[in-house]
This record gives structure tokens, C-alpha cells and sequence, in this order.
């Protein structure tokens, strides 16, 4: 039967309108602080009960607002941040539709009281469910306390599909945690039933916002990085790869102080690692970037979690191409370490910690570590070849690992140019080294500022691993992570060379496939010979291999094709250079030493001594670390010297 076409009335359509603005307590949250902010407060102050749903309290000490502002902000679409469409283009305020106030009256119990500055009055504002209540005169301090109480009481729908009290509390925290991050010139509390969390002071130094929240030992963790366009400016924090997660949650992007969601931005930092990180893995960072508002449209999205770029293209290539110089110039060694009570805390599920009270080292303590240097300096520290090459690399920055007082004495000495030596070599401590200017390089080559210096090869222990002595401490090397990198790097440049050195074999080998399988392996041909193994059509259902790469085995070959087949199955679209770089890591892995191979000591000199002449001698190709260390002064912690 046809149904008549007719119009809603008002309390449905602010009802609908709340929806698509109100999903939560954390997001009345994020759209309360916000107007704090766009009010030029210096100090907001966040009350929860019952995870937001009992109660919101957001009270600053902004400008407030008149009688006759109050109450017309209460009213749809009405704002005082856009005159015309032309300011959406101009926009320098988080807020500006005018829909967040009328949309949290609609779904709550409402009370608002507000003061402008050197008023004596001021005005209350009670809204039940929609409906104005009560208007009057208040003493008030001048600014806007906002309560919302019993959210969604008359949408009963909508509170059935609230989360746990514990998931909804994780969620406040997390907006909370973000907004501090993005405006740290401002002070911010959060109570919980009362009990404060967390009470955060201003500072013009976010790596000092970051170590208040996080805690010191995750921040000695992090790397820092700028650069500017002519439109646009970014700095920010990356974190070592050791510190990566299994998820993007501990990624933070904040454009113009606003906080948005960018899976554009978040995969070309995830590039700029290339294979320092292991497939599913995610490092953290935390990026600022300032824009001209002409640039970028925030318009797109109900809650203004997504913009829109006008020329993206520019502001990607200069992030990735800065991220791999920093890169490039850290020293990247997998530290073990004892994570302590504060950083267990933290719980990057939802992005905050759970602990409070934690406040930054200060300046002294914190000297020798580029996190707490001016976010406009960095601190030039020298870097090493091996003996073989005594030409100098570039001046290298770095983010220096966290220890006692003895080993940070040490750190502001590291990466000395220098040899390695072998048992019966002399250690050297002289300095030849040159500063230069460095260079940006494709992400799968970043030149390194490893510190090797003077490493005294042990031997090698279960079939598998290395172990060595350096000046900081203990080194264990994966013998067949180290080989994989060396071969990958040596497969990577032959390949973009066409250098490769194939040779015949006496003897062929055949690989027979399917019918499936020879679609996608026939497919590949030209990217297998390129990277020299001599494969022809042999039949139906045969290949003939007549030629391979010296570094891969007759025996290995079937392996690398199994996998590349697999691989062709699972991804259709990756470009030829992903391809070769998939392949070069499939050769490196089929054709380098394995554990339980047994090596010799001049095995072991050479291997290690391949090792340091790489770009990225930290991980193997697939991301997976190569070097561990365990500092003198974690072995003296563990055997009770202290």
C-alpha cells in the first residue's frame, strides 16, 4: 500500500540530527572540549560518572557567552564561527556547524551556565530531552560549565546499543587523551567518579605532553622528525621499530590542531619504514601537521573525523621522503629491556594509559635524548664503515636509548668511526670520521648510523645465533636474519643494476604445476629471469630451469617458486617493483645460511663484517630484528651488582 509523503516533526528530526553527531559519551565529549577550545580556554575540566552515561561535566574558563548567545546556540545550525560558504575554506576554529549543543540537548538531560568575562550575572539553561526548562539568572565564574546528564534517556534504541561501562570509559579516555595531545598550551583534568586521573599542565613542548602521558621510557623510544613546504609545515614522533604494534591504534595525526583519521597518511609512513617492520605490524608515531585552511576541506564527514586534501600529492612525498632521512640517521638496534610498571600501563587498545601522575624527566636528566631536544634541533653524531671503506657517511641524528648515568655518559660518545674487530684485532678509539650533509634514499636502502664499533666476535651459540661484545654491552646476532639482509641488499641492487650473475647448471631442474598454478607462475617468467634464474615452458605442465643466480641453490629454486606462486595467488594488483622486492626477499630467505647450520669462525668474521656494510642492517627483509643488545649496566641490574 503507498504511504503518504509528509514532514517529520521537530523532535524527530533533532533526534535523527543527534544521531549523526552524537554516537557516545566520548563523542559529546570531543564536541564539548572542542567549543572549550574554540573559546580560548586555558583550562577545561572533564567530570565523568557511570562512563559519561550518568553524567558529563565539561566545565573552562573560556569567554562564555551572553543571555541572548546562550540561547540562540541551543537553536540548529546556528553558530558564530561562519558568516558565509566562503568561510568554510578559512576555518581556524574545531567547530562550526552549529549542530553539536542542540543535538546533545535533544538526547539528555541538559544544563548549561555560562559567563562572559567581567560579567556579574550570568545565565543557566535547563533542557530536558529537547525541551527548554528553566532560563534564569546565575553566579557563575566567568566561562561555561556544560552538564549532560542521562544521555539518551528518551532514545531508549540508541542506549541499547551503548558498549560496557568499561569500553565507553576507554573511549572518553581516548578522545581525552587525543585533545590533550592536540592542544598542549591548555590545561586539562579528568575525574572519574570523582577521583582525578589525570591533571595535565600547559607546556609549549609537546614531547613534553607526550612523556607526561606516555611515560619516559616509551618516549626514549621515539624519533623525532619536521620539515616544511611552501603551504604546509609538519614535525612530530616515530617510534623505533621495536615499538610497533599489531594495530594502528597508537597512531595520531593532527591537522591544524584538529583531530582526524587518515588511512592515506597513516600507509605513506608505513612505507617510509619499508622493511624495517614485519608484515601486520604498525609502528606509532604522532604527526602535527599546519596547513594553509584554503587546502583542505573539513567538511566531509559528520564529526569531522576525515578531510579532504586539495593537493595531497606534495605533502605525502615530502612526510616520507623526511621519515626516511630520520630513519636513515637512527640507530635502530632491538634493545632487551626490562619494561617497567609505568610503560606496562599502557594500553594502546584504546590509546591511553592507565596510569597518572607521571611527569617528564627534566632537562638535565633528559639531555642526551633528541625526544626531549627542541623539536627544531637535532643533535649530529658521527657515523662508521666497515675497514673496507674508509670514505665517511653523512652526519647521522639519532634517538638514544634510555639508561643509568654511566651508560648515557657513554651515549654521548657513540658511532665513533671505527673497524670491527675479530679476537686478535686491536680495538681503535680514534675519530676520522667526517660531517656531511645527508642525503634522502629510497626507504629500502637508508643508509644506517649503526654503532659497531670495536665488536669482539665471541662465537656462535645453538647452531643459531652470534654473540659478540661490544662497548655497550652484549650483542646476538640471528645468524639467518643477518644473511637474508645482506642477501636481500645484494639481490635489490643487482636487480635495478641488471647485474645479476646467472649461471648454467649441468644438470636442469624441472618444476611441474597445474593448470592454476601455470597461469600465475607463466606470469612471472620476465620477473624471474630478471632476477637471474633461466626458467622456460617445458611441456603442458613443466618448467625447465637451466640457469640460477650464484647465492641460490638448484634445491632452493623449487621453494622460491612455491612461494611466489602462493604469494600471486593471494595479491593481484601490486605493482613490478613490489614484485621485485617480494621476490628478493623470497631468494634471500630460500638461499641464506638457516639455523642448526654450523659455522666456522671466519664464517662468522665475514658474515658479521657483510652485516655492517648494509643499509639497514637492523632487520631482515621481513622485518624481523637482526641485532639484539643487552647493555653492561642490564647485566649488572640482573646479576644484583648495582
Amino acid at each position: 500500500m503507498a504511504r503518504n509523503v509528509r514532514i517529520l516533526d521537530e523532535k524527530v528530526i533533532n533526534k535523527i540530527a543527534a544521531g549523526e553527531v552524537i554516537e557516545n559519551p566520548a563523542s559529546v565529549c570531543k564536541e564539548l572540549i572542542e567549543n572549550s577550545v574554540d573559546a580560548e580556554a586555558t583550562r577545561i575540566d572533564v567530570d565523568i560518572e557511570k562512563s559519561g552515561m550518568k553524567s558529563i561535566r565539561i566545565a573552562d574558563n573560556g569567554c562564555g557567552m551572553s543571555r541572548e548567545n546562550a540561547i540562540m546556540a541551543l537553536e540548529r545550525h546556528a553558530t558564530s564561527k561562519l558568516t558565509s560558504d566562503q568561510d568554510l575554506f578559512s576555518l581556524h576554529t574545531l567547530g562550526f556547524r552549529g549542530e553539536a549543543l542542540p543535538s546533545i540537548a535533544a538526547v539528555s538531560k541538559f544544563l548549561m551556565r555560562t559567563a562572559q568575562q567581567q560579567e556579574l550575572i550570568g545565565t543557566r539553561i535547563q533542557i530536558d530531552g529537547g525541551k527548554v526548562y528553566d532560563v534564569s539568572d546565575d553566579q557563575i565564574s566567568p566561562g561555561t560549565i556544560i552538564e549532560v546528564k542521562e544521555l539518551f534517556f528518551n532514545v531508549p534504541a540508541r542506549k541499547k546499543f551503548m558498549r560496557s561501562y568499561h569500553a565507553e570509559k576507554m573511549a572518553v579516555n581516548q578522545i581525552f587523551l587525543k585533545l590533550a595531545l592536540s592542544q598542549p598550551l591548555i590545561q586539562f583534568t579528568l575525574s572519574d567518579e570523582g577521583k582525578e586521573v589525570y591533571n595535565l599542565i600547559p607546556t609549549n613542548n609537546i614531547a613534553e605532553r607526550i612523556a607526561t602521558l606516555f611515560g619516559r621510557d616509551f618516549c626514549m623510544d621515539l624519533i623525532p622528525f619536521s620539515a616544511e613546504g611552501d603551504d604546509f609545515k609538519f614535525h612530530g614522533y616515530i617510534s623505533h621499530p621495536q615499538l610497533c604494534r599489531n594495530t594502528r591504534s597508537g597512531q595520531y595525526i593532527f591537522v591544524n590542531t584538529r583531530i582526524v583519521q587518515s588511512y592515506q597518511i597513516s600507509s605513506v609512513i608505513q612505507k617510509a619504514y619499508g622493511t624495517l617492520l614485519p608484515n601486520g605490524r604498525f609502528p606509532i608515531f604522532f604527526l602535527y601537521l599546519t596547513v594553509d585552511p584554503s587546502i583542505i576541506d573539513v567538511n566531509v564527514h559528520p564529526t569531522k573525523k576525515e578531510i579532504k586534501f586539495s593537493h595531497v600529492g606534495s605533502i605525502e612525498t615530502m612526510l616520507r621522503r623526511s621519515i626516511e632521512a630520520v630513519l636513515k640517521d637512527s640507530k635502530l638496534i632491538f634493545d632487551i629491556k626490562e619494561q617497567n610498571d609505568e610503560l606496562k600501563k599502557i594500553d594502546f587498545s584504546y590509546n591511553i594509559p592507565r596510569f597518572t601522575n607521571v611527569t617528564p624527566p627534566d632537562k638535565k636528566e633528559s639531555a642526551s635524548s633528541n625526544f626531549f631536544a627542541s623539536q627544531e634541533e637535532t643533535q649530529p653524531v658521527k657515523n662508521i664503515q666497515p675497514a673496507q671503506n674508509p670514505k665517511p657517511e653523512p652526519a647521522q641524528t639519532i634517538a638514544k636509548d634510555i639508561g643509568d648515568d654511566d651508560f648515557l655518559e657513554q651515549l654521548e660518545s657513540i658511532i665513533e668511526h671505527d673497524h670491527i674487530s675479530t679476537p686478535s684485532s686491536p680495538v681503535s678509539d680514534q675519530d676520522n670520521t667526517t660531517e656531511q650533509t645527508a642525503e634522502i634514499t629510497n626507504s629500502e636502502y637508508p643508509n644506517s648510523s649503526t654503532d659497531f664499533t670495536g665488536i669482539r666476535i665471541i662465537g656462535q651459540i645453538g647452531k643459531c645465533f652470534i654473540l659478540a661484545e661490544s662497548r655497550e654491552g652484549l650483542i646476538i646476532i640471528d645468524q639467518h636474519a643477518a644473511h637474508e639482509r645482506v642477501n636481500f641488499e645484494r639481490i635489490m641492487e643487482s636487480m635495478h643494476a641488471n647485474t645479476i650473475d646467472s649461471q648454467s647448471i649441468m644438470f636442469p631442474v624441472t618444476y611441474q604445476v597445474d593448470s592454476i598454478r601455470k597461469k600465475a607462475l607463466v606470469a612471472k617468467l620476465d620477473l624471474l629471469r630478471k632476477a637471474g634464474i633461466g626458467i622456460t615452458e617445458f611441456g603442458s605442465d613443466t618448467f625447465l630451469i637451466d640457469a640460477l643466480p650464484s647465492f641460490i641453490s638448484y634445491k632452493a629454486v623449487t621453494a622460491v617458486l612455491d612461494d611466489l606462486i602462493e604469494e600471486s595467488q593471494k595479491t593481484k594488483s601490486d605493482s613490478i617493483a613490489d614484485w621485485q622486492i617480494k621476490l628478493a626477499k623470497m631468494m634471500a630467505c630460500r638461499g641464506s645460511v638457516k639455523a642448526a647450520d654450523k659455522l666456522e669462525q671466519i664464517e662468522l668474521e665475514k658474515l658479521i663484517d657483510d652485516l655492517f656494510k648494509t643499509r639497514t642492517p637492523y632487520t631482515c627483509p621481513h622485518g624481523r630484528p637482526t641485532i639484539i643488545r643487552m647493555t653492561y649496566e642490564q647485566l649488572r641490574k640482573h646479576f644484583r651488582r648495582e
